[in-house]
């Protein structure tokens, strides 16, 4: 789907904030603003808009007291009579609002502060598809004309005003061709020393998918028998030596499910590795991380995978290990569900690993509160996502019997989360597991470099638990 263009508004609404004329931002899907501000009383302004949008914000690139950085909001809400606030003291604020059709995710941010002269380049990005959106921004203090290259670029400027307005320069470009670009400002007329350039890639929306169906029969491995034996490491977090599940696949195949269950009571959590390839040659195509608690009631101990693993080759060896807490070496067992190839019909896969937050360790036990139904504080779960991910599991062993939870999912930085998805179970006494939950529509809505983390609120919050991720990186 192409990127165009619907509608653009620009203003110095002043030294204490003020809001921008009204455009129609109807049949928009992102909404991304550049804000070039004075740090005075107030360090960074906040940005609302008519429709009550939630905003993220990119890093903030400074030189002293100039400041300048983009946010942006993905499938906004639109219409007419749209205006944009920001709102703070002495913050001389210039605002460069852009309303995009088309657009389907965020992709990467680049940037510079403490400029001193011109050129300055905000570094380089590469989008990861056709036909992505590249945005970028400049603040300045004194009265310049800007420009940027590459050629390509559309710039719109708010003009440096002495005490009212830093002088704010925003620009876009839609790259036809996928190459890397390190969009570079310069200016001339003037001789601005302080000075800050931002920049952000955006991709195209991707047509929806037909609905997920197949006519080709499920198998199971080992079949028509137990699961396959794996002993346990005496040493808690250390790998088990690998388990035969399937010698050989007789097509090359597509993994669509998990199962890994303690065969004695034991209260562990664990990782399950699931590998290709010959012994002592294995190579890992997906982990799954969970926790049993203490008997062997358990619930369904099959962790299906909502985007099935591609990467199993004709006649090649599947094989599992463990990695638990603890010290006991009870066996435990393992199966898999998978599809041969040809996959007749539309199924969504992958080839990347699917992978565990917290990998080798115990998962970080989330913030505690004193009240049902009162959101805790948010705790960290990516300190910052190495590309964009897509979700496709939470792990949230039971931690309080009998009760009622919500999770929710933020990203961010501390303390400006933006919750991206809420997740909600019911649990029982303190038994069962694997407390791995699938989600039948995975979320493509983590960014590249980003942190994100986790909160909850439910009938039983002073109690703490375990919480992580299963998740593939893209792209896909």
């Amino acid at each position: 789907m192409a990127i165009t263009l619907v509608a653009s508004v620009t203003a110095g609404p002043g030294v204490n904030g003020g809001t921008t004329a009204a455009i129609t931002t109807t049949g928009a899907t992102l909404l991304v603003v550049s804000v070039a501000w004075y740090s005075g009383v107030t360090t960074t302004p906040t940005l609302s808009d008519a429709k009550g949008n939630t905003w993220i914000g990119l890093t903030t690139r400074a030189h002293t007291f100039t400041n300048v950085r983009l946010y942006y909001c993905l499938t906004p809400t639109v219409g007419t009579g749209h205006t944009f606030t920001l709102s703070g003291t002495t913050i001389a604020a210039a605002i460069l609002v852009y309303a995009f059709a088309g657009v389907g995710s965020y992709q990467v941010e680049s940037g510079l502060g403490g400029v001193g002269g011109s050129p300055a380049a905000c570094g380089s990005v590469t989008p990861t598809a056709n036909g992505a959106l590249v945005v970028t921004g400049r603040v300045g203090n004194a009265v310049a004309t800007d420009a940027v290259s590459p050629a390509g670029f559309t710039v719109a400027t708010v003009p440096f005003v002495g005490g009212v307005t830093e002088q704010g320069s925003a620009a876009y470009a839609v790259q036809a061709t996928a190459a890397a670009i390190n969009p570079t400002w310069s200016w001339t007329g003037g001789s601005p020393s302080e000075n800050a350039v931002v920049a952000a890639v955006f991709l195209p929306a991707v047509a929806p998918s037909p609905p997920q169906s197949s006519t080709n029969a499920q198998f199971t491995a080992p079949s028509a028998a137990a699961g396959a034996a794996i002993t346990p490491n005496a040493t808690a977090w250390a790998n088990s030596a690998y388990a035969t599940v399937l010698a050989a696949t007789s097509a090359a195949a597509v993994l669509t499910g998990i199962v890994v269950f303690p065969t004695t009571g034991v209260t562990a959590e664990f990782e399950l590795d699931i590998a290709t390839g010959a012994a002592s040659a294995e190579v890992v195509i997906a982990t799954i991380k969970g926790k049993f608690f203490g008997n062997t009631a358990w619930d369904t101990a099959y962790v299906p995978l909502p985007i099935p693993i591609d990467n199993i080759a004709s006649g090649a060896r599947l094989s599992a290990r463990l990695r638990k807490s603890g010290t006991d070496v009870n066996p435990w067992r393992a199966a898999i569900t998978y599809l041969t190839k040809p996959i007749v019909g539309t199924v969504q896969t992958t080839a990347q690993p699917l992978k565990a937050t917290a990998a080798g360790g115990p998962l970080p036990a989330l913030n505690t509160n004193s009240a049902d139904w009162v959101n805790t504080t948010w705790k960290e779960l990516i300190t910052v996502t190495p590309t964009a991910i897509v979700l496709t599991h939470v792990i949230a062993p039971a931690f309080s019997g009998n009760a009622q939870f919500e999770f929710d999912l933020g990203v961010g930085s501390a303390g400006s989360e933006t919750v991206v998805t809420t997740v909600r179970i019911q649990v029982r006494s303190n038994d069962g597991g694997p407390w791995i939950v699938p989600l039948p529509n995975p979320l493509d809505a983590i960014p590249a470099a980003t942190r994100v983390a986790a909160r909850y609120r439910g009938t039983n919050t002073f109690s703490s638990g375990p919480f992580g991720l299963l998740y593939l990186e893209k792209p896909l």
